[in-house]
């Protein structure tokens, strides 16, 4: 709002109970004065950066509630005093002073201010704790100051969320215990920390995040055997555990770790697992625990994220087996999991409890070594599948060909498949009998059973060996990288086959398209291609309004059938000259294009003249064209358009800037 200062007579309102003073980044301070204002309740500073203090008698606001002090950078103290606000329910932020000695430091509030603030609720931050010093714990030899810091905060029983980062003791203050309603729990950055409290003592606890716990070796210091649970009374509320950057960490209990492998659990395999296990948690990640090799059960789990985890690469049996394989396939998954995200996995074949996983409906696979995938096809209601960077993957499916006439993956919408250079195609099949329809079998099969019945967006970037796939023609959005065409054209041939099909597939109305293959794809976005959409395709695309063609040759011919089309960009073509490469037809046919971008073309020497012909266009944007010379007098026809950009059109730029010169003298 650029208020700079705040006049000293606004104690004169003295019925004034509210003031939002938020995102007035130049005030500095605030009148000592405002502490008469007696019926005060509300004090907003949120994002006031150059903020320095607060009021020094803050303490005079009894009635203050709510102080809100977010994103004040400049803050340097709290004032003494603001203990007595006992009626205060919000405080955002609490800053410790850096000045621990002298007379500054007897004017600044400390840690015991926060001891008789009862009534507070919402977030807290304490900020500095290191650096305020008391008294009072300064004479307790032994105890690290960060440890002695956090025990004098004492927060009531009622907390509910507590957020620890970079906190530098080795242990935690005994007050943690008494946070009976503790239900979020986050430990950031305690590199230091060697001990957790005992977890298990917070029943209400939904959410746990540990991460980069560097000294931390067992999350639970007890052996299992001494915690006596019962069916019910292990972490009977947690729901979400993320365990990420503990690069020590071995285990959750402190047990023998040779009575672990089999179940995870570290008692004989004859005792009730369910004692140990989570009876709620469906959220789990384990990111870059290399050490970490035995966990409580899981089986209501249903999203598992793996990553860098739970192998030793160098670790191989006499048979063969990677450490990786043998300690993925301990987990047993249960089977109503819902989401998979596997990464880094350094076995070579798959996990046989993958196939369990009926209920399956995101399964995402990075930096993987293996070679084989499990049979996809049997995940029917999976609706997500990303693949990228598996550099051994050749074919998705190992068999030869796809027999069934069940539907092929039937719920699946999204696919994306990044950086897999040795992919070939979905099926081991013959190639050479995959070039005309994409499928391994004769033209007069059904091509339905070779098709995704539901996939409406697919990304594949990164895959220069990857020449056929099973078809798509309800497809939506299409992103393509460094691929071939032939899948698209193997897709668009299925208009074909539906014509010329056998009597047993056209006695089927589900084997009929109702429609033209990939007429529903509405966003095209093509990079590095070194094809062109050829006529025939862009003959099908009636429903397209968004194309980006990126360091891609432009198709010689079908433009003009882009009739929906709303946005096009083409970008970074060393070799298009956009003047001579299309006629003015295909500009005609773009009657409702509505933005228009050309990036890095180095040959544009001039706007194409068909251009004219868009009376729809809104904006124009051109950039990094260092051959264009002129616009043309006709752009002063185009009448719909609102946003004309030009930068870096370096000859242009001059000759506007001679032009101006002229006019003004």
């Amino acid at each position: 709002m650029g208020i700079k200062t705040i006049p000293s007579s606004i104690k004169k309102l003295k019925h004034l109970r509210y003031l939002d003073l938020s995102e007035n980044r130049d005030i500095e301070m605030l009148p000592n004065s405002i502490v008469k204002l007696h019926n005060f309740q509300t004090l907003k500073l949120f994002g006031c950066s150059s903020l320095k203090e607060l009021p020094r008698d803050i303490n005079k606001l009894v009635k203050l509630r709510h102080l809100e002090i977010d994103n004040c950078r400049g803050l340097t103290h709290m004032p003494c005093g603001l203990g007595q606000l006992t009626d205060l329910h919000t405080l955002s932020r609490f800053v410790m002073s850096k000045d621990t000695v002298g007379s500054v430091a007897r004017i600044n509030g400390g840690l015991k201010e926060l001891q008789e603030l009862n009534k507070l609720s919402g977030n807290l931050s304490i900020e500095n704790l290191r650096h305020g010093k008391d008294a009072a714990l300064e004479s307790k030899a032994g105890v690290g100051y960060d440890e002695m810091s956090l025990e004098a905060l004492q927060p009531q029983p009622n907390l509910k969320a507590l957020m620890l980062r970079y906190y530098g003791g080795v242990r935690f203050p005994s007050w943690v215990l008494s946070l009976t309603n503790l239900v979020q729990f986050d430990l950031i950055g305690c590199k230091k920390c060697q001990h957790l409290p005992p977890l298990d003592q917070f029943s209400s606890l939904k959410s746990l995040t540990l991460f980069m716990l560097d000294s931390l070796e067992y999350i639970s210091e007890r052996d299992k055997s001494e915690e006596g649970l019962s069916d019910s009374s292990f972490h009977p509320s947690l729901e979400e555990l993320s365990i990420e950057d503990c690069p020590n960490l071995k285990g959750w209990w402190r047990g023998r770790r040779d009575s672990v492998e089999e179940i995870g659990i570290t008692t004989p395999i004859t005792s009730n697992p369910l004692n140990y296990s989570f009876p709620r948690l469906s959220q789990l990640t384990i990111h870059t625990c290399p050490q970490l090799t035995y966990m409580p059960l899981f089986p209501y789990l249903e999203d598992l994220t793996l990553w860098n985890c739970c192998w030793i690469e160098e670790d191989i049996d006499e048979a063969g087996v990677g450490y990786d394989e043998m300690s993925l396939e301990a987990l047993q998954t249960q089977p109503n999991l819902k989401a998979l995200n596997l990464e880094n996995y350094r076995g070579v074949s798959f996990l046989s409890w993958v196939l369990s996983l009926t209920s399956l409906v995101k399964f995402h696979l990075s930096s993987c070594e293996c070679q084989h995938l499990p049979p996809l096809d049997q995940f029917s209601s999976l609706k997500s599948l990303t693949l990228e960077n598996l550099d051994s993957l050749e074919y998705i499916d190992k068999s030869e060909e796809r027999l069934s006439d069940s539907s092929f993956l039937p719920s699946l919408e999204k696919l994306t498949i990044r950086f897999c250079p040795n992919l070939k195609g979905w099926w081991r099949g013959r190639r050479d009998s995959v070039e005309e329809i994409g499928i391994t079998t004769p033209i007069t099969s059904n091509p339905f059973n070779y098709s995704f019945p539901r996939l409406f967006s697919l990304a594949i970037s990164g895959c220069p060996q990857l020449t056929y796939m099973p078809l798509f023609p309800y497809l939506e959005r299409l992103s393509m990288w460094n691929w071939s065409l032939k899948p698209l054209e193997q897709t668009m041939r299925m208009g074909m086959i539906n014509m010329t099909a056998s009597p047993s597939i056209s006695s089927s109305s589900s084997s009929i398209l109702s429609f033209a293959p990939l007429s529903k794809l509405n966003y095209l976005r093509m990079i590095y291609m070194d094809e062109a959409l050829p006529e025939e395709l862009l003959r099908n695309l009636i429903s397209l309004r968004t194309l980006c063609l990126m360091k891609c040759p432009l198709p010689p011919q079908g433009m003009r059938y882009l009739t929906a089309l709303q946005s096009l960009d083409v970008w970074m073509s060393e070799v298009v000259d956009l003047s001579n490469d299309w006629d003015e037809m295909e500009w005609q046919g773009l009657r409702s294009l509505l933005s228009l971008q050309f990036n890095h073309l180095p040959k544009l020497v001039s706007l194409p003249v068909g251009l004219q012909h868009l009376t729809s266009l809104q904006t124009l944007e051109i950039e990094d064209c260092p051959s264009l010379t002129s616009l043309p007098e006709w752009i002063g026809g185009l009448t719909s358009l609102q946003t004309l950009y030009i930068q870096r059109c370096p000859i242009l730029s001059k000759r506007c800037k001679r032009r101006n010169r002229r006019g003004l003298a």
